[in-house]
């Protein structure tokens, strides 16, 4: 007879939990250049997250505004065409109220430490200068959405 292991059945399941936590976190990715939205949108795709591409400001405020609780994270680029990223986080923060979603900036300039320290006052969680690496922005977005409260499994102990 097979002995049950209550540790190897806990951790199964946590995975499992932690699994379908990740397969039911939606990514806005917002970025004028179509190249950038599919490889970003392919790279979450791989990491079992549901990407959401967008090719312009508008679109992106507009899903925000019609669905404030749908998107767990923004990736957003800072120079596009319309609005730049400080525009759309500001109408972003003013229409909707939810300063709770992480907002990462993507940027192919080096900003300032005055735009940062402006993006980061108004709710920005994290910049990514690009050209960046696979790996750079898993971990990122992994960082940011591993936050979410999982519940642990009862101890045996009590």
């Amino acid at each position: 007879m097979q002995e049950f292991s209550y540790e190897y059945h806990s951790i199964k399941s946590l995975k499992a939990l932690e699994e379908h936590i990740r397969i039911n976190k939606s990514i806005l990715i917002v970025d004028d250049d179509q190249n950038v939205l599919d490889t970003i949108s392919l790279d979450i795709y791989a990491e079992r997250y549901k990407p959401t591409p967008v090719n312009n400001p508008f679109e992106a405020i507009k899903l925000i505004k019609e669905n404030p609780e749908f998107f767990s994270l923004v990736l957003l680029d800072m120079v596009m065409p319309g609005k730049n990223g400080e525009q759309v986080v500001r109408e972003i923060h003013t229409t909707t109220k939810m300063y709770s979603i992480p907002i990462i900036i993507l940027s192919g300039h080096t900003q300032t430490y005055e735009t940062k320290h402006l993006l980061y006052s108004m709710g920005v969680t994290a910049f990514i200068e690009k050209p960046y690496t696979y790996n750079e922005l898993h971990n990122i977005i992994n960082n940011y959405l591993k936050q979410a409260t999982i519940p642990l499994p009862p101890s045996r102990f009590s």
